[in-house]
């Protein structure tokens, strides 16, 4: 049986040298994932605008629209829907970065 880590992860390192070198690997995934959520979030900062639409998100994100709207869809980002178009609110998409990270 293969214990986690701290993170909740598998601890690879069991795996020997492989192992070691794959939970390098992820790190340093987590560690651009958490650079890129960042640096979504700081056009949001200085916006003052209330609502955006998915492809205003997805542009800021560097995301495609239908990852977006899979997120909106599934409720993972909260959304209003006006008028046959999803609109996300700037906190709610804050929310969403913070619990990604």
């Amino acid at each position: 049986m293969i214990k986690e880590n701290i993170s909740g992860r598998p601890n690879l390192s069991a795996f020997g040298e492989f192992g070691i070198y794959m939970q390098f690997l992820q790190d340093q995934i987590d560690d651009l994932k958490q650079v890129r959520l960042e640096e979504c979030a700081k056009p949001l900062e200085q916006s003052n605008k209330e609502f955006y639409s998915i492809q205003e998100l997805a542009d800021l994100m560097g995301h495609h629209y239908n990852t977006l709207y899979k997120k909106v869809r599934s409720g993972e980002i909260k959304s209003v829907k006006s008028g046959g178009h999803y609109r996300i609110r700037k906190s709610s998409f804050e929310d969403f970065i913070e619990y990604s990270s």
